[in-house]
This record gives C-alpha cells, sequence and structure tokens, in this order.
C-alpha cells in the first residue's frame, strides 16, 4: 500500500498540475479534441509519472504526444498549439510567434510526425532554418508542417 504521506503528496501534485494547465488554451484545446478534460490527462500523467519505468517527459509533451498520437493528423489541422506549447516560458512572456532550436529539439518528437527522436529534430531543425538561426518562427513551422503531409500524402 502506498503510505499516505506520499498519498497526500501525489493529490497535491495532481491538483497542482490541474490547477496549472487548466490556464492554458492551448492544453484545454488539445485535451477536449481528444475528447477529455484537463484534470483526466492530468491524472493519466501522474499515473504515468509514478510508473517509474517510463522516463519523465514534461506535462505539456506529455498532451502533444498524446493529441498527435490519437488524431493522426492533428498537427496539420492545429499546428498552433503544438507550436505554442513547445516552450511554455516564452508562451507566459507572451511569446507565440518564435521558439528555440532547444524547444524544438525537446519537443518536436512529441509532435508526431514531425520528428521521431531528438537527433532528427536537431537535424530538422538545421534545415529549415536559416544558417545562422537561433528560433524558428511559427510561419517557417506552419509551411514545414504543410510540406511534410503533402509529402506524406503523396507517397
Amino acid at each position: 500500500a502506498i503510505p499516505p504521506t506520499t498519498q497526500m503528496a501525489l493529490a497535491q501534485r495532481r491538483d497542482g498540475l490541474r490547477m496549472w494547465w487548466c490556464k492554458f488554451d492551448q492544453v484545454v484545446e488539445l485535451c477536449e479534441i481528444i475528447g477529455k478534460n484537463v484534470a483526466q490527462v492530468v491524472d493519466e500523467y501522474v499515473a504515468l509519472s509514478d510508473d517509474s519505468k517510463q522516463p519523465p517527459i514534461a506535462f505539456e509533451e506529455y498532451v502533444m504526444d498524446q493529441a498527435s498520437t490519437y488524431v493522426p493528423g492533428l498537427l496539420r489541422l492545429c499546428p498552433k498549439p503544438f507550436f505554442e506549447l513547445m516552450d511554455v516560458s516564452a508562451l507566459m512572456e507572451g511569446n507565440k510567434d518564435r521558439r528555440s532550436r532547444e524547444a524544438w529539439v525537446r519537443c518536436a518528437p512529441h509532435c508526431h510526425p514531425l520528428a521521431g527522436t531528438a537527433g532528427v529534430a536537431r537535424l530538422l531543425f538545421e534545415e529549415i532554418v536559416e544558417e545562422d538561426e537561433e528560433e524558428i518562427s511559427y510561419d517557417l513551422f506552419e509551411e514545414y508542417v504543410q510540406a511534410l503531409y503533402k509529402v506524406e500524402l503523396s507517397v
């Protein structure tokens, strides 16, 4: 059995995550698309992250992963929430138009079918943006996503 103190800590963590992520329209939108509310997705995430066999991923990565796996083609249909959630700190500062290489490499593997691994994501970033750029713009991201699906559809 789980000791009561651990159960309390888990409940506090869960409640904290629920309160925090409900504030983000992007998270709410992606959760709704997969037919769940934020609380349900937080519960699944907490249950998964308690199972320490899984390497921990951030909640926003989990949401992107779930949404893009659950609804094939979702990235093409609504790329904006994926892009914005790649960097929550930037998002909180009001930056919705640019994302760093680091944020891209961390999150692209969770936005299917963008990149299978961080290594692939790093290579893609080099391909997509200008040589000396350290950020990708939303316009460039959207353009790339549309091109990616065109290629996938023509195969």
